[in-house]
């Protein structure tokens, strides 16, 4: 299974041994960023922890698996080795949440030629409680931050973590974040974001051009009879600002500034940014 462009994390809990503790204040889970799913694994013979972590299954962040076998020794650590060799493949980072025991460490040392370095590691708790939960979501955001991964430019749906058509972006020649299909220039790329993925009006596009902090800043208006559409460059000072509207009579025309760009736009073409 392909791994996906997007940077993922997935934390793997096991509750036994009172970790359960972790998620005793839930009112913390809200901080958890969008790219982090969280799956608890726990032995289903205690009554009182599945009455409580059972109390977070709405959240779309968290999976809980409680283990089938009632009262068998090693049932969680079983299911939760079972989650993680169904799951590698899905994220980007996965880390492994135990008590002191060395049984994940097996696991660890057993997988970590077949993937790059940590890309699963493992995290000891000493002492279950919310404080311990509040450093671990630290920890993600600062990963977060480190590969460069955005939050506001994505959002969660049912589960599942998509760019905000508002947001979608990627640089000149590199893969479509929507379908990694890759490019030559921009006018190749907007025809496919319209055309493939369906963004119209609503949906702006910035789309990088390489070597300097030009943006191509495109309202996209599908036409049903020829599929036109308008866009406005916002140049780096270098390049003159054109109308590249495909009915304009003016392309050969350049403006100084935006603001005269877009009146023009608005006047000629009934179309605003």
């Amino acid at each position: 299974m392909a791994t996906t462009q997007v940077f993922r994390q997935l934390y793997l809990f096991d509750c036994d041994g009172g970790r359960s503790a972790l998620f005793h204040d839930i009112i913390q889970l809200r901080e958890l960023p969008n790219n982090c799913e969280l799956y608890l694994f726990w032995n289903n013979n205690d009554r009182f922890i599945s009455t409580h972590l059972n109390q977070l299954k709405d959240n779309q962040q968290l999976h809980l698996c409680p283990s089938h076998l009632v009262n068998s020794k090693n049932s969680a650590d079983g299911k939760l080795i079972y989650f993680l060799g169904k799951l590698v493949n899905e994220f980007s980072v996965i880390t492994i949440v135990q008590g002191a025991d060395e049984i994940f460490q097996e696991v660890v040392e057993a997988v970590k030629y077949d993937f790059t370095m940590n890309k699963i590691v493992l995290h000891k708790v000493k002492a279950a409680s919310s404080s311990e939960l509040k450093t671990l979501i630290q920890s993600m955001r600062k990963l977060n931050n480190e590969k460069q991964y955005i939050e506001d430019d994505y959002e969660l749906i049912g589960g599942s973590l998509r760019l905000k058509p508002s947001f979608v972006k990627f640089q000149l020649s590199n893969a479509c974040r929507m379908c990694s299909k890759s490019f030559k220039n921009t006018a190749s790329a907007m025809s496919h974001l319209i055309s493939k993925h369906d963004l119209l009006n609503s949906d702006i596009m910035y789309i990088a051009v390489r070597h300097d902090a030009s943006f191509l800043v495109t309202p996209a208006k599908k036409n049903n009879n020829n599929n036109n559409t308008s866009a406005m460059i916002i140049s780096n000072g270098k390049e003159p600002l054109r109308c590249t509207n495909s009915a304009c009579s003016s392309k050969k025309r350049t403006f100084k500034k935006k603001k005269d760009l877009e009146q023009h736009q608005i006047s000629k073409h009934k179309s605003s940014f």
